[in-house]
Formats: C-alpha cells, structure tokens, sequence
C-alpha cells in the first residue's frame, strides 16, 4: 500500500511539472515576433534664436523611457545607460519613447528643461533605428528697459514681473539700473503669459501701469522653445492710456517682443 502511495504521489508531481512546463512555454513569443531597437536622442535650437551661443545640451544624462499603450515595458536613468546596454530585443508592436532632463518641468526656472517623445514601430526580424527629437519645453524670457524710458522715470521698476496664470508660474525680475537688462527666466508657456510693472513719471510724477498680455506682433501667444528678448521704451505719436486718464500724461509705452 505504501509503494502504491509513493508511486501515485511522485506520477501527480511529474504530471505538474510537466503542466508546468506547458504553461510557461505557452507565454514565450517564438523567436520570429521579435524586433531590435537602435535609439538615437538629438536636440534642437530654441525658436527665434537671439543669443551670442547656444548651452550645449547633454542627451547623455536624459532619462529614457519605453512605452506601449501607456504601460512601462523598459526605462533607463540615463540615454548613457541605454547605449551601455547594446540594442533592445522587444517584442514586435508599436512603442512610444519618452526621453527628458532628470527631474521635472518648474513653472518658473532659471534653467531650460528638454524633453521629447515619438512612436515608433519595431517589426518582427528587423531594426529599428528612431531618432527622437528634444526641444524646450518653456518659453525663455528676457526684458531690456530702453535707456529713454529710464531716463524719464524716477526710478527703475522694482516689480517688473512675469505670470502665467498658474499659482507657482510667477516671477519678478531684477533689473539692472545701468543696463536695463534683466535676469533671464524659462517660464512653462500658456496664452495668459502677462507682463506687468509701475513706475513713477519723472516731469509730472504721474503713474505708469502696464498689464498686458504678452504676445507677438501678430498677436500670436509665445509657445515652447521660443526664445525672446522683451524691450520696453517710448513710441513716439499716438497716445495709449496706462493708467487713470490724465491730461498731462507724457509718456507711450512701445513694448517689443522678438
């Protein structure tokens, strides 16, 4: 009775294992459902591009990652890592890499942040060699106060100020009272971008307010990856309030966006 026992119970543990098996091999994709992946990361120049040179960006230090149908399938801390780790064997499909600098986007930062991300569709027996582009996410921003205006003010403004409309995308710049330049800020874009200082009018002591909409000429709304230079000065002819009206009010502000 006992080695009838014995053999059922060591039949049942190989009839188990043999199950097993089955359902491992039933999850393994045959080898010709599988793709390679060669990524490549570049960056591009900022929009409207108006300074002496340009940072160089570092796609090394990006960190990447490999999704499908928004579930993380591979993710790398750095682009570094990945190269290191030789071309991706992944199963055939379409893929969306997102690569950016380490950390998150500020509303408001003293640094650019860069990131990017595209599909792409790796085919059974065959390479795939994307090339995914970074750009800035925010809109850089620099005021420079015309020497004229700050002639016929008191004083310099001490709250020349940029906002975005959200809660943390606030920044006051410091300008500097021989130049007129300003600090320079990298603000998360939105269409409620706004500028906004007060001043005090040297000849009659009459208030200066400006609150406006930041915008180009043609009145379109800054986007990522700009990159403007904000002059303040006097226009001369015509007349635009900026204040409560007054009679003697001398100044017209010419606010440039490039």
């Amino acid at each position: 009775m006992g080695r009838t026992l014995y053999i059922i119970i060591a039949l049942a543990g190989m009839a188990y294992l043999f199950s097993a098996c089955s359902e491992v091999e039933d999850t393994v994709l045959p080898e010709n459902e599988y793709g390679s992946l060669f990524l490549d990361l570049e960056t591009v120049q900022p929009n409207r591009l108006v300074m002496t040179k340009a940072a160089a960006i570092d796609v090394n230090t990006f960190s990447v990652v490999i999704k499908q149908e928004d579930k993380t399938v591979k993710s790398f801390e750095t682009f570094q890592k990945l190269k290191e780790s030789g071309t991706l064997r992944l199963e055939k499909g379409i893929y969306t890499i997102v690569a950016s600098q380490q950390g998150e986007m500020a509303e408001v930062s003293g640094q650019p942040f860069y990131s990017g991300q595209g599909d792409v569709e790796v085919e059974a027996n065959a390479f795939a060699k994307p090339t995914i582009t970074c750009k800035m996410q925010q809109v850089r921003v620099k005021v420079e106060l015309d020497k004229v205006l700050i002639d016929a003010l008191t004083s310099v403004p001490d709250d020349l100020s940029i906002s975005n409309g959200n809660t943390k995308g606030f920044h006051k710049f410091e300008i500097d009272e021989e130049t007129g330049e300003s600090d320079e800020i990298y603000i998360r874009p939105t269409e409620n971008l706004r500028l906004s200082f007060s001043a005090t009018e040297k000849e009659y002591q009459e208030p200066v307010i400006y609150n406006e909409l930041l915008k180009y000429k043609d009145g379109k709304s800054p986007v990522a990856n700009d990159y403007l230079t904000v002059t303040i000065g006097l226009a001369t002819g015509g007349t635009k309030t900026f204040a409560s009206p007054s009679a003697n009010r001398p100044l017209n502000l010419k606010v440039t966006v490039r």
